[in-house]
């Protein structure tokens, strides 16, 4: 029997050799992992996922943080099949949410291709600001997107919109702020990843 399959998307400036992956990994061998290394160049970024998502064929796409963004704006479907979505503290608005960090970044995370340093442009704001949808149609688009997000986000406060944008599907928690703890990897998120795993 295959194991279920998930796509784990990372944040921004990190990597697939985040502490988050190792924990996911190691509480939850049960299913697959594929992490691939993304970067800040949005529709160079969702063309590689799109290509990835048909040729893997995920149960679903999991996405934290700027992750979560392209979580929501990823390819939904497989060979006719639904493929299953959370976004955890999603940026819901990273032409906004990033503005900050323009210029000379260092990742977080050691990654896969060696690179250390990144730069943000105001270019990577606007390629981000094309694919944005208002929140009365990013409501339509996430309506089957199950939403974690964090009382205590010390980075994004998005609190009203998860709510509005994901209704039932979206669930509160006071146990981390904006990064993923390993107790919440361990102690809370299992049960959501069941549900991913066995839904229809």
């Amino acid at each position: 029997m295959m194991r279920p399959k998930f796509i784990y998307l990372h944040g921004f400036g990190s990597s697939p050799c985040s502490s988050t992956v190792g924990f996911l990994k190691r509480y939850y061998p049960q299913y697959e992992w594929v992490v691939p290394e993304l970067n800040h160049h949005c529709s160079e970024t969702l063309d590689a996922l799109n290509a990835l998502i048909q040729r893997e064929q995920p149960t679903a796409v999991i996405g934290t943080s700027l992750g979560g963004f392209y979580s929501l704006y990823c390819d939904s479907e497989v060979m006719g099949r639904w493929v299953k979505k959370l976004a955890i503290n999603p940026a819901l608005y990273p032409s906004t949410d990033l503005r900050l960090a323009l210029g000379e970044n260092k990742y977080l995370n050691p990654r896969k291709d060696g690179v250390t340093n990144f730069r943000l442009e105001e270019v990577d704001l606007d390629d981000f600001a094309s694919v944005e949808l208002t929140p009365e149609l990013l409501k339509t688009r996430v309506k089957n997107v199950m939403c974690i997000f964090s009382m205590h986000d010390e980075l994004l406060n998005y609190g009203e919109l998860n709510k509005y944008l994901f209704g039932d599907k979206a669930f509160a928690v006071e146990s981390i702020g904006h990064r993923l703890t390993e107790h919440f990897v361990k102690e809370e998120l299992g049960l959501l990843l069941t549900r991913l795993a066995i839904e229809e």
